[in-house]
């Protein structure tokens, strides 16, 4: 992936199953494919979208931490007050406490405008 594997692999993990490879090709099909860019450019933007939206700092500080167990709503208004966009909280098939991904709809120009699409932007 040219240099950016081991950034995805800490940032964009697939949590549903170890085939990580797979993982970014579907994600490159459905949304890369669309995007006119060419994959690194592509990914590499996913990259940036997580640094800039620091979802994971955000909720740390609201003393929301992976692993403990938090009310849906808690996240979604602690991630709206500092992103300024109402996300998705998607949680885990086989339990509704496990939270696997968190998606930002997002626009050009930033900041993002909420909407009834999304970018996914993976967080645990």
């Amino acid at each position: 992936m040219g240099g950016i594997e081991s950034q995805l692999k800490q940032y964009w993990p697939n949590y549903l199953n170890t085939n990580d490879s797979k993982f970014w090709s579907f994600e490159w099909e459905k949304h890369g494919t669309c995007s006119y860019m060419m994959p690194f450019g592509f990914f590499m933007l996913a990259l940036d979208i997580y640094a800039i939206n620091y979802l994971q700092t955000i909720l740390n500080n609201a003393s929301i931490l992976s692993g403990d167990n938090y009310n849906r709503n808690r996240i979604i208004s602690t991630i709206s007050k500092f992103v300024g966009v109402k996300p998705e909280v998607m949680c885990s098939k086989t339990s509704s406490k496990h939270v696997i991904e968190i998606r930002l709809c997002l626009n050009t120009p930033y900041p993002p405008v909420h909407q009834q699409s999304f970018t996914m932007v993976r967080m645990w």
